[in-house]
């Protein structure tokens, strides 16, 4: 009788484990260990300045560095109103890099020509919160010409940089349209031009579901073994006395 009530004991105890061990994930969700889509509605806010009525522009937002039509994902088309035009964009982004383009022709030099991001847990990473803004210079307010055979990145500028004639033998200056990210780190005041990034730790659902799976386990089964083990030394005390 004495042998089937300790094992009676030990099997309920490794019952009540397994059961416990079996609702864990399910505490692990409620308490936001649930796995979330990493894809979200992100929103960009931009000025537009020097648009003349009449004249169309179109911002786009494409992955970074692709410039084809094709790649766009979402598009808004603006008519010149003589004054700023402020704007939203809306787009289910996943996490990764991205471009907000302004396209006007050939007629405006774009300042900039447009401002990669990185959208990370579905939210712009903007940590100098810059404003997007796009100067669009008609001919009567410049004397040189876009250059656009290629592209320029501004990544760490605090500004637009400022432009840098390209010449030719009897030609007219050309300035290239830069681009400006909003996602470069922020300054802190440690060297001449240094940015010190910080990355952000985050620890993904599955790994904090599995982590409380295993705290939940050993603290289980440190207890089921002071049980066990108390239960044994209250056996042999029983039969010391019988």
């Amino acid at each position: 009788m004495r042998r089937l009530g300790i094992r009676g004991v030990v099997f309920a105890l490794l019952t009540i484990l397994a059961l416990t061990l079996s609702a864990v994930p399910i505490a692990a969700q409620d308490a936001g260990g649930e796995e979330t889509d990493p894809s979200g509605v992100i929103q960009l806010t931009a000025t537009i300045n020097g648009l003349e009525e009449g004249d169309e522009a179109t911002l786009s937002i494409s992955p970074e560095g692709e410039m084809s039509g094709e790649a766009v994902i979402v598009s808004m088309t603006l008519m010149g109103e003589d004054k700023a035009q402020t704007v939203t964009l809306s787009a289910d982004l996943d996490d990764g890099y991205y471009q907000l383009t302004i396209e006007a022709g050939n007629k405006y030099f774009r300042e900039p020509q447009g401002y990669f991001f990185k959208v990370l847990d579905s939210k712009v990473l903007n940590p100098r919160d810059r404003d997007i803004t796009f100067e669009l210079i008609p001919p009567s307010a410049r004397d040189y010409q876009p250059y656009r055979k290629g592209d320029t990145t501004s990544d760490i500028a605090d500004e637009v940089p400022p432009p840098t004639p390209i010449t030719g033998p009897e030609e007219p200056p050309y300035v290239a349209e830069a681009f400006i990210s909003l996602s470069a780190p922020a300054r802190n005041g440690i060297g001449k031009g240094i940015d010190i990034v910080i990355p952000e730790v985050s620890v993904p659902p599955a790994s904090r579901s599995t982590t409380l799976q295993t705290v939940a386990f050993v603290t289980l089964l440190a207890v089921a073994v002071s049980v066990i083990g108390l239960g044994a030394r209250y056996w042999w005390i029983r039969k010391r006395r019988a």
